[in-house]
C-alpha cells in the first residue's frame, strides 16, 4: 500500500467517522424535537380536554337551570289553579257555613 493510498484510507475513516458523529447528533437532535412535539402535543389534548369538560359543566348547569325553571313554572301555574278553585268554592264554603249556622241558630 502506498502512503497516499493509506492517506485516502485514514482521510475515508475521518470522514466515515465524521459522518457517523454527524448521524448521531441529527438522531439525538430527532428524539429531541419527537420529544418536545409530544410534549406540546400532550398539553394541547389536556388543554382541550379541561376545555371540553368546563363546557360539559357549564351546558350541564346551564340544562338542569332551565329544567328547574320549567319546574318551578310548572308548579306555580299548578298552585294558581288550585288557588283559583279554593277561591272559587271559598263562596260555597262561607255560604254552607253561614246556612249551617243559621240552620242551627234558628232551630235553637
Amino acid at each position: 500500500m502506498t502512503i497516499e493510498e493509506i492517506k485516502a484510507v485514514k482521510e475515508a475513516e475521518k470522514e466515515a467517522e465524521k459522518i457517523r458523529i454527524d448521524a448521531q447528533k441529527r438522531a439525538a437532535q430527532i428524539i429531541k424535537e419527537a420529544k418536545n412535539k409530544a410534549e406540546e402535543l400532550i398539553e394541547q389534548a389536556i388543554k382541550e380536554a379541561e376545555h371540553e369538560g368546563t363546557n360539559m359543566v357549564r351546558d350541564a348547569e346551564e340544562s338542569s337551570s332551565k329544567e328547574v325553571d320549567n319546574i318551578k313554572k310548572e308548579y306555580e301555574q299548578k298552585y294558581k289553579v288550585m288557588e283559583e278553585q279554593a277561591l272559587k268554592n271559598m263562596d260555597k264554603a262561607v255560604n254552607f257555613i253561614m246556612e249551617r249556622i243559621v240552620t242551627t241558630n234558628g232551630k235553637s
